[in-house]
């Protein structure tokens, strides 16, 4: 199951850190966690523990758009909303982006929108998931019964 509170914020920028933790708390008061990596490397170590979440990628990080091909071939179940600083979000939508977001400009209604947006997109995948299982396991019978 997602958890559209489990967020992992891959930035190296203590800024945006900063400003996305305050932001998170203003849309999730309650249920807000927020797990910091610094580089794509922590952040793959992150997806490894947890791997069906909502990942905020900072492309100012060195790997930049191509990253979000990575962590989704890492973790096809995550959602992942890249953080623009001055980049065009059209490499990183056409990579699997689920949203770009401008990290300076980043409110709270869009960050909320957003983290909405991934939660669906998580349980989507969820429903596809047991649905799978639910056909392996109606194949399964019916094998057993020839």
């Amino acid at each position: 199951m997602h958890d559209a509170t489990a967020v992992l914020l891959i930035s190296s920028h203590p800024e945006t850190v900063r400003h996305v933790g305050a932001l998170l708390r203003q849309t999730h008061p309650k249920a807000a966690h927020l797990e910091r990596a610094a580089s794509l490397a922590e952040g793959f170590a992150a997806l490894r523990r947890c791997p069906t979440r909502t990942v905020l990628f900072d492309l100012a990080l060195p790997e930049g758009a191509t990253a979000v091909a990575q962590l989704l071939a890492r973790a096809p179940l995550a959602a992942v909303i890249a953080l623009t600083q001055h980049d065009d979000p059209a490499e990183a939508l056409a990579a699997g982006a689920l949203e770009a977001l401008p990290a300076a400009r980043l409110d709270a209604d869009a960050l909320g929108r957003a983290l909405r947006g991934a939660a669906a997109l998580c349980a989507a995948h969820a429903r596809v998931q047991d649905s799978e299982a639910f056909v392996r396991d109606v194949l399964r019978s019916l094998q057993g019964n020839a």
